[in-house]
């Protein structure tokens, strides 16, 4: 709330269904003293702020390894994994069911951290040439004096 700027006034007008007590007490900036949230909270809250409920939960684990500074550019990256992700699921089981000799029970979960480590390593190679086109582009509008 605080990243998108909303109130709790704001966010009360915009969820009805709930008392700004209530928002307070599932959304304690203390952690510790916040209560349970319900689905269909969650899922009020998350439409009032206009995202979805991976951006909400991307968006939080993120928040809790930036630093003050790297936080106000974590909505990028957050709307990146929340797209990534959407629709992952299905795309990953109709993959395994096209690679012959193999089924879902052939998925484990200790191979996410291998999958994880090559999504990584091609997340780095694309986008370290994505940089090097920027660069390209900024030192040629610098070179025609724009």
């Amino acid at each position: 709330m605080k990243e998108l700027r909303v109130t709790f006034r704001v966010l009360e007008a915009s969820t009805p269904m709930m008392k700004r007590t209530r928002l307070h007490c599932i959304l304690h900036s203390d952690t510790a003293k916040r209560r349970p949230m319900r689905v269909d909270e969650a899922q009020a809250i998350c439409a009032a702020l206009g995202i979805t409920q991976s951006e909400a939960f991307f968006g939080t684990e993120l928040l809790g390894c930036m630093s003050g500074d790297d936080r106000e550019e974590a909505a990028g990256l957050t709307s990146f994994l929340a797209t990534m992700f959407g629709g992952l699921a299905p795309r990953l089981a109709n993959a395994v069911s096209a690679i012959g000799g193999l089924d879902l029970s052939d998925v484990k979960g200790e191979h996410g951290q291998q999958i994880q480590q090559l999504v990584c390593e091609t997340f780095e190679r694309g986008y370290a040439d994505l940089a090097e086109r920027k660069g390209l582009r900024l030192r040629k509008r610098e070179a025609d004096g724009l």
